[in-house]
């Protein structure tokens, strides 16, 4: 496992500072949009700025892990690499681990959250905060109260499979040889040949 993370440590890291990226871009927007529909009474921009930066988000995972599949399908077709259609995945997971291991955690301590302060519930709540907070892009839908704590930790992690859907597709349709949705400069299609 260390041995494929080094092997593939650029696509790994790529993808965590889009993460970070968009999650400080999506903090900044969604609680701006948020300030102003409070004063409008109305969170209807709340919510659209909220689908806008899960598309940004899913356009930066696209274009990184198609870039990654077709680099890859140079390799695969000239025998130096073996195909594996799972890498985006894998990819994406590996680079995800904080919002796993956070969401995780929270869901685990949300069954033993209890109605009297306790110090299992200050530590579901310190998890529940990071949670929120670093899936920044989905601050629109964790920022629901639920009513169950459970279902409030499902959801952390639930957010987690959209991004992961999308990293598995772009990376195949790379490898498959599809053009890319968004066009690509001359400078990256000669830095993807080399």
């Amino acid at each position: 496992m260390i041995k494929y993370i080094k092997e593939n440590l650029d696509s790994i890291f790529k993808l965590f500072i889009n993460h970070m990226g968009m999650m400080i871009f999506s903090l900044v927007v969604l609680l701006t949009s948020k300030l102003i529909s409070t004063k409008m009474n109305n969170n209807a921009v709340f919510y659209i700025m909220g689908v806008i930066t899960v598309l940004m988000y899913f356009s930066l995972i696209y274009t990184a892990m198609w870039e990654r599949g077709a680099q890859d399908k140079i390799k695969i077709d000239g025998g130096r690499l073996n195909k594996n259609i799972l890498n985006g995945l894998y990819f994406y997971l590996i680079a995800n681990f904080i919002a796993i291991f956070t969401g995780v955690i929270a869901l685990i301590f949300s069954f033993l959250v209890t109605e009297e302060p306790s110090f299992v519930n200050d530590i579901y709540g310190v998890f529940r905060i990071i949670s929120h907070y670093y899936n920044g892009m989905y601050m629109w839908i964790t920022q629901i109260d639920f009513a169950s704590p459970i279902v409030h930790s499902l959801i952390y992690i639930a957010v987690i499979i959209p991004g992961a859907l999308v990293a598995f597709l772009s990376y195949i349709l790379g490898v498959k040889g599809f053009k890319c949705i968004f066009p690509e400069s001359k400078r990256d299609q000669n830095r993807r040949i080399r």
